[in-house]
Order: structure tokens, then C-alpha cells, then sequence
């Protein structure tokens, strides 16, 4: 499997990596059972992305603060989607607000007065896909889903390090290509709490979750993400810290079609 497929599964940037050890985790509480374990390891990672797809609506905050070569960057955004409509309300290097209501994608910069919005039926399924990619890419949140449908790879029961509490279960996968990559889950496979990428036995990337809340019974959402990275002159450190989950409520549809003053200049696109 190759470098960008592992990152997208993971839906960091590149520019995010480096394993952390493992951390000093206190489980929160849970009715999870040591049941016996599926023979596919695979069945376990697929049953937390089930359960993400589950949820009829997600809202949070977030406040990402990004350490390197000695500077802090911080940025803050709303972050709420129902179904496949999204909103996104952005403050960091500038103000910016994203919202798709299942068919027009629409890009207002405050600043600039100015607004972008794109009918994204008139694309092709692959420049659509990319396109909410692109956009989502800066925003999204590792460390709920894990995204195994995204991947290729034999799968593989293995002990968890030294340092976890009990209930936690270790999986490994590995491609033909030098592809791997590692999950440790709490609770016998009920949340992520570190995930690993190596390419050719390189190190990668590695995201660290912990702080999580049950959203939805057996649905548990990290508050705390740590992301460290090797990049050339140093690491990156990049840490999210989330707040205000909320799960499955029942949303306006305006809130995915905000209204713009009359004098906001509005570009139609295509």
C-alpha cells in the first residue's frame, strides 16, 4: 500500500507524524465484555466504522495547535455534518465558512466579502469526490473512524505494548508492497487509541486519542488527539483538543444553506 493511501485512511496530511510512547491511559467506563475475539481481526476494525456510520448527525469544536521549528500555530473551527451535508466555520489564518446541503458547495470568505459556490451535480462522480476531499481535508478528525474499507491488507492479532490497561487489543496489517499498519484499541475493540503508518519499515505517522466520551451507546469520540511527525529540520507536534459533541440530533436544513448579505459578491461555479 502505498504512503498517500495510508494517510487518507487515517485523513491527516503528510506533514503529520512520529509515534509517541505509549501513553499512561485510564479507560473511561464501559459495559464492553472480553467476548471472545472474530477470527478476522478485520471484523473488529470494520464494526467501529459501522457504528460512526451510524450516527444521523455530528457537531463539535475544535482547537488544533500545531508546534514547529519553535512556533505555535492555532486554529479553531465548528465542525457539523448530517448525512453528507456539512458546514464548517473556520477561524484560523483567515475566517472562512464551508457548507454543502447535498448539492451546492459554498466557500465564503468574510474578509474578502466574497463567496464561492459551486453546483456539484454538474461534476463528474471522481471530481466530486475529490473536491469534497480537498475541502474537508484541513478539518477532519482523526482518531474516530479508522477507515479500513480504505485499505487492502492482511490483518493479524497482536499483543498491545507495555503501558496499556487491560481490555486492550493490538491489530496489525501489512500489503505487498511494505505497506503496515498498526491499531490499539480500548475496551476490546471499542475506540482507537493510537494508530500507526510505516512504509518499507520507515515510521510514518502515528495518532494517539484518549479522553473519549460515549456519544452513543457503544460510540465513544476522543476529546484529546496528539499527532507527532518526523519532517526535515525537526518534528512536528499537532494537537486537537475537542469540545461540545454532540450525536444525532435533529438539524435545520438552513443551517447547510447560509444566508449571505445581498451585498456579498457570489461567484457561481461551474
Amino acid at each position: 500500500m502505498a504512503v498517500s493511501s495510508l494517510l487518507v485512511l487515517l485523513h491527516c496530511t503528510p506533514r503529520i507524524a512520529m509515534a509517541l510512547e505509549p501513553p499512561a491511559v485510564e479507560l473511561p467506563p464501559s459495559n464492553a465484555q472480553a467476548l471472545p475475539l472474530p477470527a478476522n481481526p478485520r471484523l473488529v476494525l470494520e464494526s467501529i466504522d459501522a457504528r460512526a456510520a451510524g450516527l444521523s448527525s455530528l457537531r463539535y469544536g475544535v482547537i488544533r495547535t500545531t508546534r514547529r521549528l519553535g512556533t505555535n500555530v492555532v486554529e479553531r473551527w465548528r465542525f457539523v455534518s448530517a448525512g453528507s451535508r456539512f458546514r464548517v466555520d473556520y477561524s484560523g489564518d483567515t475566517q472562512r465558512q464551508l457548507a454543502f446541503d447535498g448539492r451546492f458547495l459554498m466557500d465564503y470568505l468574510p474578509a474578502a466579502r466574497k463567496a464561492r459556490r459551486i453546483d456539484m451535480d454538474l461534476l463528474s462522480p471522481d471530481e466530486r469526490s475529490e473536491l469534497l476531499s480537498r475541502t474537508l481535508e484541513k478539518v477532519n478528525v482523526p482518531g474516530f473512524r479508522v477507515g479500513v474499507a480504505a485499505v487492502d491488507m492482511h490483518w493479524v492479532y497482536d499483543a498491545p505494548p507495555d503501558g496499556y490497561p487491560p481490555g486492550t487489543i493490538k491489530i496489525s496489517g501489512s500489503d505487498t508492497r511494505g505497506g503496515s499498519l498498526s491499531f490499539i484499541l480500548g475496551n476490546y475493540g471499542a475506540f482507537l487509541l493510537k494508530s500507526e503508518i510505516r512504509e518499507q519499515e520507515k515510521f510514518i505517522l502515528s495518532v494517539e486519542a484518549s479522553d473519549h466520551i460515549e456519544i452513543q451507546n457503544g460510540l465513544w469520540f476522543p476529546r484529546r488527539i496528539e499527532i507527532n511527525a518526523p519532517e526535515d529540520g525537526g518534528n512536528v507536534l499537532v494537537q486537537l483538543e475537542i469540545s461540545q459533541v454532540f450525536a444525532d440530533e435533529s438539524l435545520p436544513d438552513s443551517l447547510f444553506r447560509p444566508s449571505l448579505d445581498p451585498s456579498i459578491t457570489i461567484e457561481e461555479v461551474p
